[in-house]
């Protein structure tokens, strides 16, 4: 048995394509870097409840969507509000004055929908995720995509967490004017309490079909994911609950999934993993500060318990046939040291969907993945935005420590005539590429030359020669020795 790879990236994120009981390296995980803050919501109607950021590029053009609610000028009720910005470069944003609703007596703002109510549906705008759809038989009119949860007023059932909900779909043509469309399903065909989070979908060119990851509550309203598939957005298959293999059991607030760009066979996902302490302990008594300490106690008394005792963090997971999943248990965006508005339900832990491939600063002239993350979901300041970043392919990687390992691949063809390593080492270690047969035998004349450094994008020499073009065809397998060192990913070009 072989897999034919072609000339596709393949990463180094998960044991599907090793062989274990050749693999001594080690699977870990890495962590993005934070940088600067580049955006404040504080415009007047983005004082309260600014959530769920998403991003599309149309032609040279970025456009940010977010919910937010206007504070109440009478009585006790915000507005839900779907919000736009744009940027040229994804990191310099405008608020474009639309003039389409009107806020605070005035129709210069940013708001491209405000809830509404009917005599059966509400709007809530709990979540408003937009994709631009690349399907070739898409109509015009609804270029852009958005899926947003309602609720079904006709119904008698009025417990809060299993209220009737419905994913309805919304279109434009524009990316400015969208019009309410129709129900896409309900929360009894995907589990009862669904959507309460962001949920994505993208028509995908490779597979030509339609993929959707919805937020459900399963058995004691423990939070997770479902997977479904359409090929015409109307009809769709069984909603699947994912499968983490023997990770821990714990509760996933988002999903965050998507196709990686660098390497379209691999689903990846960001989820907010959800952690609820039981009690106001001794610990929230001194967390976060006095004054962060009585806010945590407030937002417990006045709302509900949870949002004060709750606590988020982002997580990475990744997948080759959207329903199996290798997920990380280690937080994948690092919680700081304690301020007074951190370390509280969803805060610093849920990242603008998708991330952004960014020009790193000179003098390095390379490119390196960009997450945008959302911050002081409970401060009385005003919300942030603030960039992190990672390597390319940079999410997980085989690594070995000081002891020289090994990483084994599993049989394969390619397509191509040169072989490319994204890796990093210590000034002492090093990195051995060999190619064996298909029973582990070394094959003469394939050992390469010692690789060292950190680089997204090293050709391999064996010998004096970068040729590979001889192999092709051939079923062969990959043996990396290394020490002190990261393996992220390599491809045949």
């Amino acid at each position: 048995m072989f897999i034919d790879i072609k000339n596709r990236r393949e990463v180094f994120w998960e044991d599907s394509m090793i062989i274990p009981e050749h693999t001594t390296a080690e699977l870990k995980l890495h962590n993005p870097i934070k940088h600067e803050q580049i955006l404040t919501f504080d415009a007047p109607w983005e004082t309260e409840g600014v959530g769920y950021a998403i991003t599309v590029k149309d032609g040279d053009l970025f456009r940010m969507y977010y919910v937010c609610d206007v504070p109440a000028t009478f009585g006790v009720y915000s507005t839900r509000v779907v919000c736009m910005m744009e940027s040229s470069d994804g990191k310099n944003w405008i608020r474009p004055n639309l003039g389409l609703h009107e806020c605070n007596g005035s129709k210069e703002n940013n708001i491209i929908l405000m809830a509404q109510k009917s005599e059966t549906l509400e709007e809530p705008f709990d979540n408003f995720f937009v994709f631009i759809d690349e399907n070739p038989h898409c109509k015009p009119e609804e270029k852009f995509k958005a899926l947003a949860l309602c609720r079904n007023l006709e119904e008698k059932e009025r417990i809060h967490w299993l209220s009737p909900r419905e994913l309805w779909l919304y279109t434009s043509a524009d990316g400015i004017h969208f019009v309410r469309n129709r129900m896409v399903v309900d929360s009894e065909f995907v589990g009862r309490g669904g959507f309460d989070s962001i949920n994505t979908a993208w028509w995908d060119k490779d597979d030509q079909k339609y993929h959707c990851f919805v937020r459900v509550f399963m058995k004691d309203r423990v939070r997770d994911i479902k997977y479904m598939q359409s090929t015409d957005f109307v009809n769709w298959s069984e909603p699947i609950l994912l499968n983490y293999g023997e990770s821990e059991e714990y509760e996933l607030y988002t999903n965050h999934i998507m196709k990686y760009y660098r390497a379209p066979h691999m689903f990846i996902g960001f989820p907010e993993r959800y952690i609820q302490r039981p009690i106001l302990g001794k610990n929230f008594e001194q967390m976060n500060g006095e004054m962060g300490a009585k806010l945590r106690k407030d937002r417990a008394e006045k709302l509900e318990l949870r949002i004060g005792t709750a606590v988020t963090e982002g997580i990475f997971m990744c997948s080759r046939d959207a329903l199996n999943w290798k997920r990380y248990d280690e937080m994948f965006f690092p919680l700081e040291q304690e301020h007074p508005y951190n370390w509280a339900y969803g805060d610093n832990s849920c990242p603008m969907y998708p991330f952004l491939e960014t020009d790193l600063p000179a003098p390095w002239n390379g490119k390196e993945i960009s997450f945008y993350v959302l911050e002081g979901s409970f401060s009385p300041n005003p919300h942030t935005l603030h960039r992190h970043s990672i390597r390319l392919d940079g999410f997980a990687s085989y690594h070995a420590d000081y002891e020289v390992k090994k990483v084994t691949t599993k049989s394969i063809l390619f397509t191509g005539s040169e072989l490319h390593l994204n890796f990093s080492t210590s000034a002492l270690g090093w990195i051995y590429v060999d190619v064996l047969d298909a029973n582990n035998k070394p094959l003469e004349g394939w050992h390469s030359c010692e690789l060292f450094g950190n680089t997204t994008d090293r050709t391999v020499y064996f010998g004096d020669s970068k040729d590979v073009s001889s192999l092709q065809g051939k079923v062969i397998r990959l043996q990396f020795t290394m020490r002190q060192a990261d393996i992220y990913s390599y491809k045949f070009e």
